[in-house]
């Protein structure tokens, strides 16, 4: 019922509410990733193309200077070479107008388009030229016209002194709208900035109050939480029920807290009826004690209901406390853990449970010590998943890591470790927890051998005689339950049939 109710509200669990945060801070981001990328490409390609454009005119202006150098080599010394490579730098300057003719396609300028049909007059000029000067060189000396052909070399020394007047001036203009663009571009640059600087306050602004009014809500649900629980400790039969309505995680393990209570109370009501005894719910619970000895299946219940509340209102305070110091997220993934490990003992209370349930029972419960101490113990899981399918009663293991954690290793400030066995030894399943924490001595260990064995004496091990009579009565005294430990180890070891049960 809880699984279906939490699935049901995951779209306003805390997690989504961070995820929204989340989002809220990636939408900013990108928004100012994309107002930045669209400014700085729009400036980057209006300086390249302005550029771009200056250096086009100047690579023509360059390759007509050099075509020119060859047509006076050759004109003045009359050398093939010269002829031959103007022949060859042609095809540069034809190549460099081309250039030129592309960015006119892209906006239109009539002084470059002069220049172009300048450069074009020159080249045809120059052309003629070299003709010329080829047959002047092959010609008989009587035959040779050298007033035809200094003329023509005037004319493209004209031209090309055309070509330099305008290209200045064009250059000049070029550089002066360049001037211009860069200056409007600078305008630009600074209005992106603003904006950006704009949407960043502005989303920095969004989400501090987004979050806060998160945790605001979080700080009230556990503070509710907090209070309630000290009501319950104070008096147990206190008809009230703790309401928060957030829809997330706290409210799950707010309807689980209250289903606890009730169970708790009626159970405890129905000890007073049935034991005629109302006064006091201590002497109830002795009295039961005793009676349900005689009734194999009534002591199992009775014996699996003996919860120790302590655990939970430390629990709840060490989350209070996580809250406060730590992110919100792990006070959620606290608060469902520990849902999930009070909802198991109440669901499993007088049932039977698979050896694998049991296990991730534990797990949950180490995880919660662990928050509370940190780093100062370690808990390593050494199972055979073969075992998993023995059937057992509820709340076996757990129990023996709380003694060890109590008893063994709660005294060591660091490198306190406990290991949680299960594994097959020939037709039988061994569950095992050890600890390298103070050790008993011989002579302790022999008073709790005597103890596990006399139901009529009690004290701070009330747990593992608890362990140890409902073992024996669900296998019908069928248990090997020994007790190991030196200084600086104690291992608890139970030998069990292999018996899987649906």
């Amino acid at each position: 019922m809880y699984h279906k109710k939490l699935i049901a509200n995951i779209n306003r669990s805390i997690s989504r509410k961070y995820s929204m945060g989340y989002f809220l801070l990636i939408g900013i981001a990108a928004i100012l990733i994309a107002v930045s990328f669209i400014g700085s490409f729009f400036i980057t390609s209006q300086n390249q193309k302005m550029m771009r454009e200056l250096l086009v005119l100047n690579q023509l202006f360059i390759e007509v200077e050099t075509v020119n150098t060859y047509v006076n080599d050759a004109y003045l010394y009359l050398r093939n070479s010269s002829r031959q490579n103007y022949t060859e730098y042609q095809d540069s300057v034809i190549s460099a107008l081309h250039e030129v003719r592309k960015s006119l396609n892209k906006e239109y300028s009539r002084e470059i388009v002069d220049i172009t049909c300048t450069v074009e007059t020159y080249l045809e000029q120059s052309d003629a030229l070299i003709k010329k000067l080829e047959t002047y060189v092959t010609a008989d000396k009587t035959q040779r016209d050298q007033s035809s052909l200094e003329e023509m070399y005037n004319q493209t020394q004209n031209t090309l002194h055309y070509i330099n007047v305008s290209f200045k001036d064009v250059y000049s203009d070029k550089l002066i709208t360049v001037q211009r663009v860069q200056e409007a571009l600078k305008l630009w640059q600074s209005i992106i900035y603003i904006i950006q600087v704009t949407l960043l306050t502005a989303g920095s602004l969004i989400c501090i109050i987004y979050y806060k009014k998160v945790l605001d809500g979080i700080t009230k649900s556990i503070h509710k939480l907090t209070e309630f629980v000290g009501k319950i400790r104070n008096n147990l039969y206190q008809k009230e029920h703790v309401e928060i309505s957030t829809g997330d995680e706290f409210g799950e393990f707010a309807e689980a807290l209250n289903d606890m209570i009730d169970i708790i109370q009626d159970q405890v009501h129905e000890i007073e009826e049935n034991s005629h005894i109302k006064e006091k719910l201590h002497e109830a619970e002795i009295e039961n004690l005793r009676i349900y000895t005689e009734l194999h299946k009534s002591q199992l219940i009775l014996l699996q209901s003996r919860i120790n509340p302590h655990f939970l209102f430390n629990t709840l305070n060490m989350i209070s406390s996580t809250a406060r110091l730590e992110n919100a997220e792990q006070s959620a993934n606290l608060m469902e853990i520990t849902a999930n490990y009070l909802r198991y003992n109440l669901d499993k209370l007088s049932k039977a449970v698979s050896l694998r349930d049991e296990i991730e029972n534990v797990k949950d419960y180490v995880y919660l010590q662990k928050c509370r101490f940190e780093e100062r113990f370690d808990f390593h899981f050494e199972v055979d998943p073969n075992c998993g399918g023995l059937i057992l009663p509820c709340m076996i293991l757990q129990p023996l890591v709380e003694n060890s954690l109590r008893h063994g290793v709660n005294m060591m400030l660091k490198e306190g470790t406990i290991w949680i066995r299960a594994y097959r030894e020939a037709d039988r399943i061994c569950l095992e927890v050890e600890d390298n924490g103070v050790g008993m001595e011989q002579q302790k260990i022999g008073e709790l051998y005597r103890y596990l064995e006399d139901i009529t004496i009690e004290d701070e091990h009330i747990g593992l005689k608890n362990i140890y009579m409902r073992l024996k009565i669900f296998f019908e005294d069928d248990v090997v339950f020994k007790i190991d430990s030196k200084e600086g180890k104690t291992l608890i070891h139970i030998s069990l049939p292999n018996q899987e049960r649906e």
